[in-house]
C-alpha cells in the first residue's frame, strides 16, 4: 500500500509539476504576445505622431515664409510706388535732382539738408511749366515727399518690429518706355478689360 501511495504521490506531484511548467510557458508566451501587441502600437502611436509632427512643421515653415512673403509684399509697396514717382522725375536737364533722387532710397540716405534741397526743387518742379516738363512730372514732384514720409515711417516700423531690416529692403526698378518722346506712362488712357 506503501507503494500506491507513492506511485499516486508521484504522479500527482509530476502532473503539478507540469501543469505548473506548462501554466507558466502558456503566460509567458501570452504575455509576450501582448508586449509584441503593445510594442506594434506603440510604433504606430510613433509614426502617427511623427507624421503629425512633421505636417505641423511643414505648415509652420509655410506659415513663416507667408509671414516673410507678406511682409516683403507689404513693404514694397510704398518703396515701389516712390520707385516710379522718382523714376518719373528723373529728367536729365536737373543734374542736382537726379544726384538727390538716387539717395532717396531704400535705403534713404539723405541728409537733412539735402532733404530740403530736394523739397525746394521738387516745388519747383511741380511749377515749372516749361515744354520739357510733363503734367505727370508736376504731380509726381507734388507726391513725391508724401511717399517719402510714408516709406521712411514704414521702414522704421519694419525694423522696429523686426520683420525685415530696412537694409534687406531691395529697390524695385522700374522702367519707363519712352516711344516717339512720349514716356508710356504719361499720356495713353489705359484700355478697358472686358
Amino acid at each position: 500500500m506503501n507503494d500506491q501511495l507513492q506511485v499516486w504521490i508521484n504522479t500527482l506531484v509530476g502532473t503539478g509539476l507540469s501543469f505548473a511548467a506548462g501554466w507558466f510557458w502558456w503566460k509567458k508566451n501570452q504575455a509576450i504576445a501582448q508586449a509584441n501587441v503593445d510594442i506594434a502600437a506603440a510604433k504606430d502611436a510613433a509614426r502617427s505622431i511623427a507624421e503629425e509632427h512633421q505636417k505641423v512643421l511643414l505648415r509652420l515653415v509655410e506659415l513663416e515664409t507667408t509671414a516673410k512673403l507678406s511682409a516683403q509684399q507689404f513693404s514694397p509697396i510704398v518703396t515701389a510706388f516712390q520707385a516710379i514717382l522718382v523714376k518719373q522725375l528723373t529728367h536729365p536737364s536737373k543734374d542736382e535732382l537726379d544726384q538727390l533722387l538716387v539717395k532717396v532710397g531704400p535705403p534713404h540716405i539723405l541728409t537733412p539738408d539735402e532733404s530740403a534741397r530736394l523739397a525746394v526743387m521738387l516745388k519747383e518742379r511741380s511749377h515749372d511749366m516749361g515744354s520739357e516738363i510733363t503734367s505727370t512730372e508736376r504731380e509726381s514732384a507734388e507726391i513725391l515727399p508724401i511717399v517719402m514720409k510714408m516709406a521712411i515711417a514704414e521702414q522704421e516700423n519694419i525694423a522696429a518690429a523686426n520683420l525685415v531690416s530696412p537694409a534687406a529692403l531691395k529697390l524695385i526698378t522700374v522702367l519707363s518706355v519712352v516711344t516717339d518722346g512720349v514716356r508710356a506712362t504719361e499720356s495713353k488712357p489705359p484700355k478697358d478689360v472686358a
